[in-house]
């Protein structure tokens, strides 16, 4: 299977997911980021932090970003 890496971008920096996980395509690591992306749009929305430019960068094993997902689309901003 396939690793996949989640990196978390905000405005101001870029926190590299340095072990990632294994999934059977890159739809399925969509999907996870997905659930991760709400999760820490409830979180920053609750905490009263939420950067609109913070997303999640899926990217494959040589590093290369095959989808990104905005917490503010999955929070419905």
């Amino acid at each position: 299977m396939p690793r996949y890496v989640f990196h978390v971008r905000t405005r101001h920096r870029l926190e590299r997911d340095k072990e990632g996980g294994l999934f059977t395509s890159a739809d399925a690591a969509h999907v996870t980021a997905i659930m991760a992306a709400r999760d820490m749009a409830v979180q920053d929305q609750l905490s009263g932090t939420l950067d609109r430019e913070k997303r999640i960068e899926i990217c494959d094993e040589g590093d290369r970003c095959v989808a990104t997902v905005w917490l503010t689309t999955v929070a419905g901003l």
